[in-house]
């Protein structure tokens, strides 16, 4: 039988006879049709893909300036509330003295 089997489906191949073929060699050889890449879509992803990257690099750098730019700020008000922390304590104890005399 199983002879018999392998002469049919052998036959089949041969002569493309889809009655003849295993169902099962049918569906291998979609499955390799499937995994195919047209190349115009492959092209169009890649460009796709490329274009994502290049918007990923404009963004990593536009937040690079922002953070650049609050750690700046963020250094200025520091030093601004260094100088106000100075002043207020000269002006406190400037205060007391007087409330002494």
């Amino acid at each position: 039988k199983q002879a018999e089997g392998a002469h049919r489906h052998l036959e089949g191949l041969m002569t493309k006879d889809a009655k003849t073929i295993d169902p099962k060699e049918l569906e291998a050889s979609t499955d390799e049709a499937g995994r195919f890449i047209d190349a115009k879509k492959h092209d169009a992803e890649i460009e796709k893909f490329k274009q994502e990257v290049m918007k990923a690099r404009e963004d990593i750098d536009s937040l690079r300036e922002q953070y650049d730019n609050s750690i700046k700020d963020y250094d200025k008000l520091n030093e601004e509330h260094r100088k106000l922390q100075v002043k207020l304590a000269i002006a406190s104890s400037g205060s007391e003295t007087s409330k002494d005399k």
